[in-house]
This record gives C-alpha cells, structure tokens and sequence, in this order.
C-alpha cells in the first residue's frame, strides 16, 4: 500500500487535472476493464453450454445402460471446464477488487466532497466541490 506522503501528492496531481478529462481517463479504464469481463463471461457461458450439452448426452446414455464408465476425452472436457470456471472466478475477483470504485461522497468538516476510489489500494483521491 502507498505510504501516505504519496497519497498526498497522487491527491494534489488529480486536483490539477481538469475534471472532464479524469472522468474520460477513467471511463476509458473501466470500459476496457468491463470489455474484459464480458468477453471472460462469453466464454465460460460457451463452455457451460457445451458441459450441458455433455451432460444430458450422459443422463442419455447412462438411461439406455449403454455407457459402464466415463470416457477420458468427457472426463479431460469436463476438467478443461472447471479449469476455466475457476480462472473466470478469479478473474471476476480481481475485477471485482479493481472496480470496487466505492464512489463515496462524503464531505468532509472542510467543506470538500471526496471521491473515494478504491483501485487495487493504490490510490484515494479527493477534488474540490465546485461552488
């Protein structure tokens, strides 16, 4: 975590720049962030599409008796797919932590109001009320 002398002057640096463009800078991250995540969420729908697809043909077979054991080839699918649910999950985490963008407005005994954003812990910044 930054000590807080670097909060200090991250704050101080966001102060200076104009408002409209740090909402632009930082849409323009969540946006990729969001990208990201919705491209994760497509795969692993894809996949759990194909894991049903798996499983009922399973139930079937397993009904008509005609399959005794599971096949290498479902067994290694099936294991490739909770594989990629357990990235996705931790996946979703890291973003979840990274976009935990707590906008919290508070005001403070100077008559501030503070933006509180939580990236990673890197970085609190606050800007001015505007009169």
């Amino acid at each position: 975590m930054a000590s807080l002398d670097t909060l200090v002057l991250y704050e101080h640096i966001l102060s200076l720049v104009d408002p409209t463009e740090l909402h632009r800078s930082s849409n323009s991250v969540l946006q990729k962030k969001f990208f990201d995540l919705a491209k994760s969420v497509s795969d692993v729908v894809a996949t759990f599409a194909k894991v049903e697809e798996v499983r009922d043909a399973m139930n079937q077979l397993e009904q008509g008796n005609v399959l005794t054991g599971r096949s290498d080839s479902l067994m290694r699918e099936m294991e490739n797919s909770m594989n990629l649910q357990q990235k996705l999950e931790e996946a979703l985490k890291k973003v979840t932590m990274e976009i935990a963008v707590v906008s919290i407005l508070r005001k403070t005994n100077r008559g501030r109001k503070e933006w509180i954003v939580v990236d990673s812990g890197w970085l609190s910044c606050s800007s001015r009320k505007k009169t």
